[in-house]
């Protein structure tokens, strides 16, 4: 498709060349079955904010895969956040909980800093599962006032897990308690 010129008359900016290939094989070999949005994240990684909604517009994808493109751009904005030095994973999860996790995922291939890879990748694995074991209801049983502040209480009983500060049902209950 590059040597007929084809992908060029897709986009201007989309080339194919010996990495973007090789990161569509680490994809592959990562999970064969992976959404075609991850495929799109990969091959649209390189562009800017701009470019990616062109590109999306004019091919008129589907929104899974439009949404995929323009978080991979928006994602790669963010990337630099993760070199601050001793990182705790909560700070790590309130820079990619907002990111789709194919965009995530293509970030982690398309990315040639190890640290990098390593954050995104524990990410994906790890950290984003992390629930606490007291819900809303939970707080609200405790005494919590209604509102937005139950979010906020388990956001941060979230992080607290997330940073190893809390373990089990009993610590969650104590820091709640302390508040």
């Amino acid at each position: 498709l590059e040597k007929l010129g084809l992908l060029a008359r897709v986009h201007p900016s989309l080339k194919m060349d010996g990495q973007l290939e090789g990161m569509f094989e680490q994809a592959r070999g990562l999970a064969p079955w992976l959404v075609p949005a991850i495929y799109y994240a990969l091959l649209t990684c390189r562009f800017t904010m701009k470019e990616s909604n062109e590109f999306a517009v004019r091919l008129k994808t589907p929104t899974v895969v439009s949404r995929a493109i323009m978080d991979t751009a928006l994602l790669r904005e963010w990337l630099p956040e993760l070199d601050k030095p001793g990182l705790p994973p909560s700070a790590v999860c309130t820079i990619l909980d907002k990111h789709y996790a194919p965009s995530v995922l293509a970030g982690a291939i398309a990315e040639r800093s190890a640290s990098r890879v390593e954050l995104l990748l524990r990410y994906l694995t790890e950290w984003r599962a992390v629930r606490t074991e007291l819900d809303g209801q939970a707080l609200l049983d405790m005494g919590a006032p209604p509102g937005p502040g139950v979010g906020l209480m388990l956001q941060e009983l979230r992080s607290a897990k997330l940073d190893g500060i809390i373990k089990s049902r009993e610590d969650e209950i104590k820091l709640v308690q302390r508040w």
